[in-house]
């Protein structure tokens, strides 16, 4: 049986990678990396692990649209957007 992907696993390389090198600088960053990685779906998302998502990876929130908020466009992966 093939192993569900989690959200940690479907974010797009170079949002995972700013987490990654985050998580080793801050606790929280690291705790926001495991916490996607016990979750497969964006919809399973509050918004204060959103707001972490865009702190910890070097995101500007105010260029993006509604829709990477809603379904985590340009942030995961376009296969798992789940619309």
């Amino acid at each position: 049986m093939k192993k569900q992907k989690t959200l940690y696993d479907k974010l797009v390389p170079e949002v995972k990678a700013a987490l990654r090198k985050n998580a080793k600088q801050y606790n929280t960053a690291k705790m926001l990396k495991y916490n996607l990685m016990s979750k497969l779906w964006w919809w399973d998302l509050n918004i204060e692990e959103i707001k972490q998502i865009f702190r910890y990876t070097d995101l500007s929130s105010w260029r993006y649209e509604y829709d990477t908020f809603l379904y985590g466009e340009k942030i995961i992966k376009e296969d798992y957007h789940g619309k």
